[in-house]
């Protein structure tokens, strides 16, 4: 083999692995300017999102403030108090099946005398039915 053919070899493949290095560098930055580009639509897509989020979340507290006015009732509300449980209701029917008021009985029992007097009347529609 002649001398220059021998210098010819490595210097061939040293410009092959130039140009596939260059190759591949341009193909590297054309990748990444592509993925750049799906980024930056991601992040305007996300915005406008973002911002329609903002407006729906503003016009759900502009509506919650109009909410937010104190409520007023015609009526002024009671809260109920207990109720008389089964046992006290039986007690309070023995009672005035026995003769007592409704006064002695919501006194014995300690239970208003109105719930007395409201067992009575139903008591006597029930057993004027049967």
């Amino acid at each position: 083999m002649n001398p220059t053919m021998n210098l010819m070899v490595p210097l061939t493949a040293s410009a092959a692995t130039m140009l596939a290095c260059i190759a591949l560098f341009f193909s590297v930055k054309r990748e990444n300017a592509a993925i750049k580009r799906r980024a930056q639509l991601e992040r305007e897509s996300f915005t406008a999102s973002l911002e329609n989020l903002r407006r729906a979340l503003g016009r759900l507290e502009a509506g919650q403030a109009e909410r937010d006015e104190p409520i007023t009732f015609s009526m002024p509300m009671t809260v109920p108090g207990e109720s008389i449980n089964i046992g006290k209701r039986s007690q309070a029917l023995r009672l005035f099946r026995r003769g007592e008021t409704p006064e002695k009985i919501a006194t014995a029992l300690k239970i208003p005398q109105n719930e007395v007097e409201l067992l009575v009347k139903v008591h006597r529609t029930v057993v004027g039915q049967l």
